[in-house]
């Protein structure tokens, strides 16, 4: 904001979809899409030529094409050195976003699809990830959530729908503290 010349933070392949900016001002959680390890190393011209062995549903999105070649993960990024590494923070045959840091900045919320049938069922479920331990924990189940939030007191707040077969159900909000099932604070 003071001024000086822009500069590149990260260089994925299929680019960046979404960031987030930890609390400290220093890092960013970004979300980088890039091919699937099999097809990275190929160009276009050749990535076009393989023939599409489809073994899971969704393959497709309506505004993206085939996506079944792609896998879109989390990333930190320290956006004050210039000489730091991006480092993948999440991965495996998941897509990541709706990213949202801890207070605390030791962790990252996001929602993935992470269930045995998510080729079948469109909910998502929302994750936190322990920079600390690298340890992946499930803070709700799969269901059609939206924004993730923090509350001044630390708890987690989530909008959306414990179900996507709820909608078109009005968005709840939600409040979750890690001490039993989440609060629907829009209950009354």
């Amino acid at each position: 904001v003071g001024g000086g010349e822009a500069r590149r933070l990260t260089d994925f392949p299929l680019g960046a979809r979404e960031i987030a900016w930890a609390p400290d001002g220093r890092r960013l959680a970004v979300v980088g899409a890039e091919w699937v390890a099999e097809l990275a190393d190929l160009d276009d011209e050749e990535r076009g030529r393989r023939a599409k062995r489809i073994t899971e549903i969704p393959y497709r999105a309506d505004n993206q094409g085939f996506i079944h070649d792609r896998r879109a993960h989390v990333h930190v990024v320290d956006a004050l050195d210039p000489d730091a590494e991006v480092q993948q923070v999440t991965d495996g045959p998941y897509d990541e976003g709706g990213l949202t840091w801890r207070p605390d900045g030791r962790g990252i919320v996001f929602q993935s699809r992470r269930h045995d049938s998510r080729e079948t069922d469109p909910n998502s479920g929302v994750y936190e990830l322990d920079l600390d331990t690298d340890d992946v924990r499930e803070v709700l189940a799969p269901g059609m959530w939206g924004s993730t939030a923090f509350a001044r007191d630390g708890a987690l707040l989530v909008t959306g729908l414990p179900d996507a077969f709820l909608w078109p159900a009005p968005p709840r909000v939600y409040r979750v503290d890690g001490h039993g099932d989440p609060v629907d604070l829009s209950a009354d």
